[in-house]
């Protein structure tokens, strides 16, 4: 399913409300939502992912480790959107035209590098403040290609 972000915004603002069975498992998971700490869950991590939807498998898979974190992509190396949203366990796909542009936050960042800062001020340059964990809460960016990156 895709989403827009005024849609993203009330179900995250409102979860606890709804009883509606599309959404109960949303809402289920985001009260259940408990971020793995050992390693035994980073096996799920390094599992063979399918090569057509890799990007995706891995944001799937960072999800148990992370209250919140986006995917970047570009197609043509200089316009980054944020195209994949996840929170609390569930990711979102947002619809192209509701895409933030993320060109500002990882165009100098290299593959293979990490970049630390707080997560509230990542998510505040690209209107996603709803999703920021907490205030003091740190924020990772990472490129592992040069045409995908993460915000965790």
């Amino acid at each position: 399913m895709k989403w827009n972000l005024q849609r993203l915004k009330f179900l995250l603002g409102h979860i606890e409300d709804f009883i509606d069975s599309d959404w109960k498992e949303i809402r289920e998971r985001a009260q259940n939502y408990a971020p793995q700490m050992g390693l035994e869950a980073v096996k799920d991590l390094i599992e063979p992912a399918p090569q057509i939807r890799q990007p995706l498998y891995v944001l799937d898979r960072l999800t148990p480790f992370f209250e919140s974190g986006l995917m970047l992509k570009t197609e043509d190396d200089w316009s980054w959107q944020v195209t994949d949203v996840f929170w609390r366990g569930s990711v979102f796909h947002l619809e192209s035209d509701e895409q933030s542009d993320a060109t500002h936050l990882i165009a100098d960042v290299s593959p293979l590098n990490v970049k630390r800062a707080p997560a509230v001020k990542i998510l505040e340059s690209l209107k996603m403040e709803f999703l920021a964990p907490g205030a003091d809460s740190s924020g990772y960016l990472l490129k592992p290609t040069p045409s995908l990156g993460y915000v965790l």
